[in-house]
Order: structure tokens, then sequence, then C-alpha cells
């Protein structure tokens, strides 16, 4: 049950950081001055960061430890 919970609680953060991704990608095309691209641009950078931490401590926690090199390595050869 603690594993599910945990589980849950990072899909929440790879959801939230890719939300908030989207919205900052919204706020830089719809602005009209460098200060707004530049902070939307900050926004964006600070919640790929949240979701890529997310990301990767799910895939940490579903595959078998014997299997990660060889997950993560046919992954980053994908992305």
């Amino acid at each position: 049950m603690s594993q599910q919970l945990n589980c849950r609680r990072k899909s929440k953060g790879a959801l939230l950081g890719m939300s908030g991704a989207g919205l900052s990608k919204i706020a830089c095309g719809l602005g009209r001055t460098p200060w707004i691209w530049i902070s939307a641009q900050f926004c964006s950078s600070f919640t790929f960061s949240l979701n890529s931490c997310s990301d990767t401590a799910i895939w940490l926690a579903k595959v078998q430890p014997n299997m990660q090199g060889r997950v993560f390595a046919a992954r980053s050869l994908i992305v």
C-alpha cells in the first residue's frame, strides 16, 4: 500500500511538472515583453527539472534493479 501511494505522489509530481511547463510555454507565447519571456522561461526550466526527477523516480521504482542498466540505456538512446 505504501509503495502504491509513493508511486501516486511521483506521478502527481510528473503531471505537475508537465502542466507547469505547458502553462509557462503558453505565457511565453502570449507575452509581449522580454521580462515576461524571461520569467516564463525560468518557470518552464524549473518545472522541467521537477518533471524529470519524478519521471526518473518512477522508472527506478518500476524497473527491476538487474534490468535498470539496460532499460536506462535503451531509454537514453531513444530520447
